[in-house]
């Protein structure tokens, strides 16, 4: 009975949906099954290529870049307030090339762990809270991400993208190889 209830809750919440856009982050919420409505709208004119709420906190992330100053992590605990800037990813002094975009923010397995993915390709881990100037992000080698590849289940490696109108799905198996398919 209990369980029933659960699953029925389930169904019955809310929905949220963070869409970045080339021209902001929209906030869209609604009843499962139902239309949705933005309610908000944040970072006008600046692409925003990835959001996301991260369940373990609470907080919203959010990777925008400005033509000017390039990408920033941005984070809040509700989107409809402030967003605080926090620090991001960088490569090290001397590699002659910056971070131009941060494309993915994902939690890690253990807590208070967050990865970012960024062009050009490389990924970084952080174990610190994001705070301003508190942020610590340290560039992973090749066999840190060899090793998240094998402790993630290969389900867990599917992305879908689009591409002048035609959707293609990746699925990254653990031997690091990618299959695409229409």
């Amino acid at each position: 009975m209990l369980r029933l209830g659960v699953e029925q809750g389930i169904r019955e919440a809310p929905v949220e949906l963070l869409v970045g856009t080339r021209k902001g982050l929209l906030v869209l919420r609604g009843p499962r099954d139902g239309p949705m409505k933005i309610v908000v709208r944040a970072f006008a004119g600046l692409p925003v290529e990835f959001a996301m709420r991260d369940a373990r906190t609470g907080t919203y992330l959010a990777s925008v870049t400005h033509w000017q100053f390039g990408p920033h992590i941005f984070r809040t605990t509700d989107p409809r307030g402030e967003w605080e800037e926090a620090d991001g990813p960088d490569l090290p002094e001397g590699t002659n090339s910056a971070v131009t975009r941060i494309w993915v923010i994902e939690p890690g397995i253990e807590p208070g762990v967050l990865w970012a993915g960024v062009d050009p390709a490389a990924l970084f881990k952080s174990t610190q809270p994001l705070y301003r100037d508190g942020q610590r992000w340290s560039l992973s080698d090749t066999d840190t991400f060899l090793d998240l590849i094998e402790r993630t289940p290969a389900s867990a490696w599917t992305s879908t993208g689009t591409t002048n109108s035609t959707s293609l799905t990746s699925n990254l198996s653990a031997s690091g190889m990618a299959d695409w398919s229409l």
